[in-house]
C-alpha cells in the first residue's frame, strides 16, 4: 500500500510542476459555467463586473504562479476591493474561487497553515454554491487535491495518507 501511495504522491508533484507552468487563461474555467448558468439573474453590470474581476484574478494568479510576486501582490489588494461585487446567487462560488487564491498566495508566501484554512473555507462555500448550481461541487475536489499538496509541501505523510487513503480504498479494495 505504502508504494501505491508513493506513486500517487509522485503523480501528483508531478501535476503541480504542470500546473504551475500554466500561464494562460483557461477559457473553460468554472466560472464561466456558474456566470453562464445565472447571467439572466446577474444582468449586464453584475457580469461585467465579475468578468472584471475574474480576469484580474488569473493574471494575478499566473503572476504568483512565476514568482512576480511585487505584481500579484498589487492586484491582489485591487481585487479585495472588488470582492463586495459579488451577488447572489453566485457569491458562494465567488467567494470559494477568491479563497482559492487567497489560498494559493498563502501558500507562495510559505503560510502553509494558512493555505490550509483557506482551502477549507473554499471548500465550505463550494458546497454552499453547489445547492443552487451543482456543477460547481467540481472545485471541492480541486481544492482538496491542492490540500494534499500543501501537505506533500509541509511533508506531512499522515495527513497525504489520511486523504489519499478514501482514494485507494476506492480504487484498490476487492468488493
Amino acid at each position: 500500500m505504502n508504494q501505491t501511495i508513493n506513486n500517487i504522491l509522485d503523480k501528483i508533484n508531478d501535476n503541480a510542476i504542470l500546473s504551475m507552468e500554466q500561464v494562460q487563461f483557461q477559457n473553460k474555467h468554472i466560472f464561466d459555467d456558474l456566470s453562464n448558468d445565472f447571467k439572466s439573474e446577474l444582468g449586464k453590470e453584475a457580469l461585467m463586473s465579475l468578468y472584471y474581476y475574474m480576469s484580474i484574478s488569473e493574471k494575478t494568479l499566473n503572476q504568483y504562479r512565476r514568482r512576480e510576486l511585487f505584481q500579484a501582490n498589487q492586484n491582489f489588494k485591487t481585487l479585495l476591493s472588488l470582492e463586495n461585487l459579488f451577488s447572489e446567487p453566485v457569491k458562494n462560488g465567488m467567494l470559494s474561487l477568491h479563497n482559492s487564491l487567497l489560498s494559493y498566495k498563502n501558500y507562495v508566501d510559505g503560510k502553509y497553515e494558512l493555505a490550509i484554512n483557506e482551502i477549507d473555507e473554499a471548500i465550505n462555500l463550494a458546497i454552499e454554491q453547489s445547492k443552487t448550481f451543482p456543477y460547481f461541487i467540481i472545485v471541492i475536489g480541486e481544492q482538496w487535491l491542492n490540500k494534499i499538496r500543501v501537505y506533500i509541501k509541509l511533508q506531512n505523510l499522515d495527513e497525504t495518507i489520511n486523504m489519499l487513503r478514501p482514494i485507494h480504498d476506492a480504487t484498490f479494495s476487492k468488493t
